[in-house]
């Protein structure tokens, strides 16, 4: 197993040492734990280390000194590596590098590294760190193959002369990247022939000294299993197969594998043919006898062969094959007949377990059928009392229907009825064109609402609130805090006077916390509320007080295809005040400057929350799109196209929450 040591070196940023790596492999692994020991010139030891888990070493050498570096490892050949590192006076030292590949045989059992000659390589380097020397130390075979590799190093010099002669002729600065270029190439070549021509020097060698170790193998292992043949050598069947074979009857005496079959043989000669079984078994045994008989005269042919001397003893030997072939022949139509035999007793077989489970299916079905049959009764028996038992049942779910649909009519007539009551709460459209133009776009998701509008108008100050909220819920819960939401509006604003929009929905907040008693209870319910004062100047503009209850107020100036809002404070009416904040949010005023002509709305979230079929919201950019277009339109004809734009969106989709949109022309 050959054992390589790779060698390469690194000049160090300083001018007067460099760094010598190297890195120890057998059979292209790296292996740890190998002795590297450094030597000066006087023999002194300067280093004394092992390779690491990769196999590598770094030492340091100086310049202008002789070194030896010696590597062992057990099993393996020393080897011992001298380093010159002198440098020729008035060269400037340069930077380089330069790697090596020496190896290593593995100790032969004869060596004595006393007397043995020792493996050495000897190397110079240059002031850039370039081997200048090689000279090699091994045997009589190595050397010869230094003779081939010194031709093929005269080569490349010659090719570098020639190089050299071209580069003269180019610049300076193409002619250094060509012989930077060629040095490298140069190096790898040097280090290619040397390792391909040591490598092969010492496969050859190993090679030479592994053959007389192979044939002395070869020649005993022949012996023994000629031994191990002649021990095989039995006994026969009969006289004429023992004759014919040249297998002596004593020997077959006493084998066992014979003897069984022989018994088995005369065991069945008495009943052959009786059945195709016993027929099938007196041909196996014979065959397997036969078989027995051929393999021990094949043993001794082979030993016969090698004791073989004469023409004649030749001759015998020839004919003894040529009857073990015929007997081979014979055990292979024997054993054709054997699978005729097997095939047809498998067919006999297959065909009775056929038989034999039809019977069998036979049985079990009929004791199925009268299984089912009595299972059938019973059932029958059973489902009778079931069908008795259900048309019972139905009776009293017609009756409890009938009781279910008076109890749904009830609620639906009171919730119908509910519905008047809260319309009748709502200001009417009729009482709100006296001071406004505007279009209430209104629609519950069930009878009755969460949403509701709320409008009052003052003839001493002359203005106007207009209020829209979205409670929490819908249905009959929605109703509830929508009747008492509208009736705490006319408290605050109509009998407490309570102009100031921040300070009404101060109010609102804390009346209805108070209404449904959220400081005792667990109750969290509340509403998002839009509320607008409205006020006419001597000149002609409007001036808007908006306060919002987490609901924004959207406006459009005349002329104008935009849509501009203002938010509303981050603070529900009503509800639990939330643990996290450290201090309660007081509601805002927002003032803007409009014009006549100008539109407002105020919205619940209902219509930008509806979904469409596929799930996708109507959303706040569609209603942005939508309100910009109709903004111009006479006030009933953009009620319309709301509509007809919600229906679009929404087609077969249910309804998901009350809507309100309240649009007010300036």
């Amino acid at each position: 197993m050959p054992f390589i040591f790779f060698l390469f070196t690194t000049i160090s940023f300083s001018q007067n040492s460099f760094d010598f790596k190297g890195i120890v492999m057998v059979d292209e692994k790296p292996v740890k734990h190998s002795t590297v020991i450094l030597k000066n010139n006087n023999n002194k030891i300067i280093s004394d280390r092992l390779t690491d888990y990769r196999g590598k070493f770094k030492l340091r050498f100086t310049y202008n000194n002789k070194f030896s570096i010696i590597i062992k490892k057990k099993g393996y050949i020393p080897k011992q590596i001298n380093i010159s590192t002198f440098v020729p006076e008035g060269v400037i030292i340069k930077r380089g590098a330069r790697s090596l590949i020496i190896v290593l045989n593995k100790t032969p059992e004869n060596y004595n590294p006393n007397s043995s000659k020792k493996i050495v390589a000897s190397y110079g380097f240059s002031n850039d760190g370039v081997f200048i020397d090689n000279y090699l130390a091994y045997s009589k075979e190595t050397n010869n193959s230094e003779t081939a590799l010194a031709n093929s190093i005269e080569v490349t010099e010659n090719l570098r002369d020639d190089v050299e002669a071209i580069l003269k002729e180019l610049s300076d600065e193409e002619r250094e990247k060509i012989e930077e270029y060629i040095k490298g190439i140069s190096l790898k070549a040097d280090s290619i022939i040397y390792t391909a021509n040591i490598q092969a020097e010492r496969t050859l060698i190993l090679a030479n000294s592994k053959s007389k170790e192979i044939i002395d193998k070869a020649n005993k292992e022949a012996q023994a299993l000629v031994v191990s043949k002649k021990n095989e050598l039995e006994k026969s069947i009969t006289d004429r197969q023992i004759k014919e074979l040249a297998v002596s009857k004593e020997e077959l005496n006493t084998n066992k594998d014979v003897k069984e079959n022989r018994d088995v043989i005369i065991k069945f000669e008495q009943i052959v043919n009786k059945t195709k079984k016993d027929s099938l078994e007196y041909n196996k045994a014979s065959v397997n006898i036969k078989k027995r008989l051929i393999e021990l005269a094949k043993a001794k042919l082979k030993i016969d062969k090698l004791n073989a001397r004469t023409r004649e003893d030749s001759l015998e030997i020839e004919r003894r094959e040529a009857k073990i072939i015929n007997a081979e022949k014979e055990i292979e139509q024997a054993n054709n007949k054997i699978e005729l035999q097997e095939f047809e007793i498998k067919q006999q077989e297959t065909l009775l377990y056929a038989l034999l489970l039809g019977l069998l299916f036979i049985i079990g079905f009929s004791i199925y059928v009268f299984n089912s049959y009595q299972e059938k009764k019973k059932t029958n028996k059973t489902l009778e009392n079931k069908n008795a038992e259900i048309q019972e049942m139905l009776v009293q779910l017609k009756e409890q229907n009938v009781r279910i649909e008076l109890i749904n009519s009830n609620i639906l007539d009171s919730i119908t009825y509910a519905k008047t009551i809260q319309l009748a709460i709502l200001p009417l459209q009729s009482i709100m064109d006296n001071t406004l133009n505007a279009f209430i776009l209104y629609k519950p998701k069930d009878i009755v609402s969460g949403d509701f509008y709320w409008y009052s108008y003052f003839e001493s100050s002359k203005c106007t609130f207009m209020i829209v909220a979205d409670s929490t819920g819908h249905g009959v819960p929605g109703a509830f805090m929508s009747m008492i939401g509208s009736r705490l509006m006319s408290e605050i604003i109509n009998e407490k006077h309570i102009h100031d929009p921040k300070e009404i929905l101060e109010q609102l907040n804390l009346n209805l916390k108070i209404a449904l008693m959220q400081d005792e209870n667990q109750n969290n319910d509340g509403m998002d509320v839009c509320l607008c004062k409205i006020e006419e100047n001597d000149n002609g503009d409007v001036n808007i007080t908006y306060s919002g209850a987490k609901r924004p107020l959207y406006f459009v100036r005349k002329n104008t295809n935009e849509i501009e809002s203002i938010r509303g404070d981050v603070k529900s009416i009503g509800g639990r005040k939330r643990l996290r904040r450290k201090k309660e949010i007081a509601f805002t005023n927002k003032q803007i400057a409009l014009q006549k002509g100008d539109m407002i709305y105020l919205t619940s979230d209902g219509l930008v929350d509806q979904s469409s079929p596929d799930k996708r919201k109507f959303g706040i950019k569609k209603f942005y799109e939508t309100i910009v277009e109709v903004s111009d339109f006479e006030l009933s004809k953009q009620k319309e196209e709301l509509e007809i734009a919600l229906d679009k969106h929404q087609s077969n989709a249910v309804q998901r929450d009350d809507i309100t949109v309240v649009g007010i022309k300036l």
